[in-house]
């Protein structure tokens, strides 16, 4: 009988470590047209636009200051609209000439 418990006893050793529960990780951050996600668009826009080595395109730069006055405004959808579209402009690779 000692022979057969041993071995269980291991076993039983080995699966409660592998049952252990996952350490919790960072919240998930959901964002949605709320005036906090159309703050942190704006942030990251004017961030890329100050790091980039040169000066965005016009239609970049009129879509941000767009953005900007709607979200201002309450008109959150419209703005985010409006800096997403900035956004993606700035990270699509300049057309090569």
């Amino acid at each position: 009988m000692k022979a057969f418990l041993i071995p269980l006893a291991s076993c039983v050793v080995a699966l409660s470590a592998v049952a252990q529960p996952a350490p919790p990780s960072a919240p998930a951050r959901v964002m949605t047209d709320t005036s906090e996600y159309c703050s942190h668009l704006q942030e990251r826009v004017d961030g890329m636009a100050r790091d980039s080595k040169s000066p965005p395109p016009a239609e970049v730069r009129s879509l941000t200051q767009e953005g900007h006055r709607l979200c201002e405004d309450g008109q959150t959808r419209s703005g985010i609209l409006h800096l997403r579209r900035a956004f993606i402009l700035m990270h699509e690779p300049e057309p090569k000439r």
